[in-house]
């Protein structure tokens, strides 16, 4: 860690209620990373970008104990709560289509996260939060006013999910691939600039490869051993993550793969084999998951093929993943290979680790940097109050 984030480290343990070190919010499809400015990364890494209600009401007090009291007594969970109880809960999230729409989530979200994840009070501090190419002016407005109003910040600077990425990892111009839980964004950036008649959206994500894991992976287990539908969820999950990858070449694939075994939470060993790859294979064919839409490498071209003719080599040189989607092994290859397949412009694909950190951090990173960039002045937004 830099002498900057130590010395922020030594003054929050301090007096965090009263330091006035930025605090930095980058808003995801089901998660939030926050932490303060000049630090390399997130002090909150994974926050629910949910609050959640049970489905049921206790039956008898173990119930009631099993569930913690509190929480019904408060009438919601959020934080950790929703990842203890998630096979329990209802969840309403905090954002549709990345754009925050749910203001009551918001309000208990944002309250957890300063005060139990932070330990800090926001008032009279600036801060920075992210937003994504689906949001409208008049959506960052809404943020800002809700800051404003609700926690009395001094102020608040709204910047584009794809720009921090790309200033995390030390350029002003690319295309940013943001792959998410729920949906990506392929967003065109030049000379530090968003062209927002390029955007478009990817409407898939690693929620879509784990689905397909959960219907067709423990095919070969006897009707009875399978796991219930919610249960298979999580476990298809942990195997994306533990055992998935990106095949280069799926037509050969078949003929040089190798089974993996994945233990299973009670002890029983489930053998995977093609189905390592055939799940993230969704991103490059939409229809094994039933979505009619165009595969990611041609929708990369098209957001390219939007942009003036004098900007693209610029950006199919540098087109740079990030979000926990673009973790997927053997990704970066692959998308490279399918867009030089169909361009003469020379491809290349960047997957950078800013300060060593997960690309999933990427703009979490690059407004914790921002914030000693002349830069971020003009995103500032001067909304203050009704």
């Amino acid at each position: 860690m830099n002498h900057v984030a130590q010395t922020m480290d030594e003054k929050n343990a301090r007096d965090p209620f009263v330091d006035p070190v930025p605090i930095v919010i980058d808003i995801g499809s089901t998660t939030i990373k926050a932490g303060f400015a000049g630090e390399e990364c997130p002090r909150c890494r994974d926050l629910p970008a949910a609050i959640g209600f049970f489905k049921h009401k206790p039956g008898c007090p173990s119930d009631v104990e099993r569930y913690m009291l509190d929480i019904f007594e408060r009438g919601y969970a959020v934080g950790d709560e929703v990842y203890l109880h998630r096979l329990d809960l209802n969840l309403n999230f905090l954002c549709e289509r990345g754009v925050v729409k749910n203001w009551d989530a918001m309000d208990k979200i944002m309250r957890y996260l300063f005060y139990t994840d932070l330990r800090v009070d926001p008032a009279g501090r600036s801060l920075l939060i992210t937003y994504n190419p689906a949001a409208q002016q008049a959506d960052i407005e809404a943020i800002a006013r809700f800051l404003y109003n609700m926690f009395h910040v001094s102020e608040v600077y709204v910047v584009p999910q794809a720009v921090l990425a790309l200033y995390a990892s030390g350029m002003d111009s690319g295309v940013v691939v943001d792959l998410g839980d729920t949906t990506g964004w392929i967003a065109p950036v030049y000379e530090g600039e968003l062209i927002p008649a390029a955007n478009q959206q990817f409407a898939m994500g690693g929620r879509d490869i784990t689905q397909y894991l959960a219907r067709n992976v423990f095919t070969s287990l006897p009707l009875l051993e399978r796991p219930w539908p919610s249960d298979a969820f999580l476990i298809a999950e942990d195997i994306l993550v533990k055992l998935g990858y990106v095949a280069k070449d799926p037509s050969t694939e078949a003929e040089q793969y190798v089974e993996k075994i994945y233990t299973m939470p009670d002890g029983r060993e489930l053998a995977v084999g093609t189905h390592r790859y055939l799940g993230p294979e969704v991103l490059f064919s939409p229809r094994i998951a039933g979505k009619s839409l165009d595969p990611l490498d041609v929708q990369v071209r098209a957001t390219i093929d939007r942009c003036p003719a004098e900007m693209r080599p610029d950006l199919y040189s540098r087109i740079v993943l990030a979000g926990g989607t673009s973790l997927i092994p053997g990704l970066g290859s692959r998308l490279e290979k399918e867009v030089q397949a169909r361009v003469s412009t020379p491809v290349k694909i960047l997957e950078p680790q800013p300060f060593g950190q997960s690309r999933q951090f990427s703009a979490w990173i690059g407004g914790s940097m921002m914030f000693s960039s002349i830069k971020l002045r003009r995103y500032l937004v001067n909304f203050i109050g009704d």
